[in-house]
């Protein structure tokens, strides 16, 4: 595997938002041959009742395709004690595709 280098920035204006930007600094191989990755991207987070709650929102685009599309994010979590449950959401809407994951994960 190459390495990849990634850099960011965030931004906390208030306790409960983080706002954050991020671009890969080097250009990887995809899994799609003679398909070229590179990201930058913007989100959101806010949290609401003391973190239990969290909403996110963002979008991303490969700018090693130039003629790549736009993707918006979005997703939310919950956590209940140590447990931390998140979903997220990702769609193209020129391509009209989207995807979407789920974590369930137990900090101590």
């Amino acid at each position: 595997l190459d390495p990849q280098v990634r850099a960011g920035v965030v931004i906390i204006p208030f306790k409960s938002l983080n706002v954050a930007a991020d671009i890969d600094l080097t250009e990887n191989s995809s899994l799609i041959e003679g398909s070229k990755d590179r990201r930058i991207g913007f989100g959101a987070e806010k949290g609401f009742l003391s973190e239990l709650i969290s909403l996110r929102a963002g979008l991303y685009k490969n700018i090693a395709e130039g003629d790549s599309n736009v993707v918006y994010t979005g997703g939310f979590g919950f956590r209940i004690f140590m447990i931390h449950l998140d979903a997220a959401l990702g769609y193209d809407f020129k391509e009209r595709e989207g995807m979407a994951s789920i974590s369930l994960a137990g900090r101590f």
